[in-house]
């Protein structure tokens, strides 16, 4: 939610950026940011270390070519229902890409990144839901794609800093939780309450 307040600012600062990409296919870079995701999960996934740096950098250019795409895509006039509906496709795939990476991971809880997951895709899905009966795509809430994108970015690097300065997380019921163990409690927490947040503002809308 407070990054999408963004959006209108930084399409303005993407300009100079996007006109670089200018002659690319949006539906290339599109695919390309699908690729980066699948390559920061598969790194999370194989546990080494050294491996959460590089996991970092793939986010980031995954979340970074998710929002150059369209920008490209309004720049050369190519909007399209077919990008509009690749470019969603690809959003869902690459949030089961790293956070199931995770969970496969031993830097977290299995059962508490896979329901992360699956509140992550309950928000997503209501946002998209609320366009596809009239009312329009629902961004609001506390963990927008663009807020949890941010979040992935720097959680396997913090993580790896936390294991190399041998950082201790508080202890909980005899259990001692990772860095990435919280970060998919918050997920959990704020994508399920998100996913009911725009359900109910869809269903007042359509009741109105």
């Amino acid at each position: 939610m407070v990054l999408e307040s963004l959006r209108p600012k930084s399409e303005k600062m993407l300009e100079p950026i996007a006109a670089k990409f200018i002659k690319a296919n949006p539906n290339t870079l599109t695919i390309i940011s699908l690729i980066l995701a699948f390559l920061a999960g598969f790194m999370i996934y194989l546990s080494i270390d050294i491996l959460l740096i590089f996991a970092s950098i793939s986010i980031f250019l995954s979340g970074f070519l998710d929002v150059l795409d369209g920008k490209v895509a309004r720049m050369r006039h190519m909007e399209s229902k077919e990008g509009d509906f690749l470019d969603h496709v690809v959003d869902r795939y690459s949030d089961i890409l790293i956070i199931g990476g995770i969970a496969l991971s031993r830097y977290s809880n299995g059962p508490i990144a896979a329901t992360a997951l699956v509140a992550v895709l309950m928000a997503s899905y209501m946002g998209t839901q609320s366009q596809a009966v009239g009312i329009g795509r629902d961004y609001r809430g506390i963990l927008s794609r663009a807020d949890r994108i941010a979040i992935l970015t720097f959680l396997p690097l913090f993580q790896f800093i936390f294991l190399v300065l041998n950082v201790e997380m508080p202890s909980v019921g005899g259990y001692t939780y990772s860095l990435t163990d919280y970060v998919m409690l918050w997920f959990v927490i704020a994508g399920f309450w998100t996913a009911i947040y725009r359900g109910i503002t869809t269903w007042k809308a359509l009741k109105s």
